[in-house]
């Protein structure tokens, strides 16, 4: 979203490198706000906060080439309140669905993968602006880049259920061993 952003702010309507950096970083000073706010809220429903602020996201992501110059920078700024408010609450649940053992591992993996989508990108953006050629001072030829962002988004909400239910199986173990009277869990030398 920054790099389409970025391009769209400076191809389709002429603004500086100065003003849409102004405008781009907007996206982050928002979740100064939502970070802690919806990291708090989501300690008491973490799959439906961080549901929440993706379509939420993802609705502004949609609006975003729709609205007039004078609404673009509020959008980003609600873009970026409700996108980034969504990282804590993503490492919170991964952290909470995967056992103590391999949570390094796991995390690394996340980061390592994430990040990589996230670089790469900035290259497939580029390109398909750069691919738009004298189309991409009109409006209307990022209509469509706008979709596949948004919809990007909305299809990333299908993996909370799973999430959600590595969580489950995970801690279903847990509890089994819990319950278990202490007799049943000495060796038979202890009784």
């Amino acid at each position: 979203m920054g790099t389409s952003a970025s391009l769209f702010l400076q191809s389709a309507h002429g603004f500086s490198p100065k003003l849409t950096g102004l405008m781009i970083s907007g996206i982050f000073v928002a979740s100064v706000i939502s970070n802690p706010l919806f990291g708090s809220l989501s300690d008491a429903g973490r799959m439906r906060w961080v549901a929440f602020v993706l379509l939420m996201a993802a609705m502004l992501i949609s609006a975003f080439p729709r609205v007039p110059v004078s609404w673009m920078a509020p959008v980003l700024l609600g873009y970026g309140f409700f996108f980034m408010a969504s990282y804590p609450i993503t490492e919170a649940a991964l952290m909470e669905s995967v056992p103590d053992a391999v949570r390094g591992r796991i995390f690394g993996l996340f980061i390592t993968v994430s990040g990589l989508v996230a670089n790469l990108s900035h290259w497939l953006v580029g390109s398909w602006i750069h691919r738009l050629g004298s189309k991409a001072s009109l409006v209307e030829s990022y209509l469509p880049l706008y979709a596949v962002l948004s919809l990007m988004v909305v299809l990333s909400v299908s993996g909370l259920p799973m999430l959600n239910a590595i969580r489950k199986r995970e801690h279903l173990t847990v509890p089994e061993a819990a319950d278990a009277p202490v007799s049943a869990l000495q060796s038979p030398e202890a009784r």
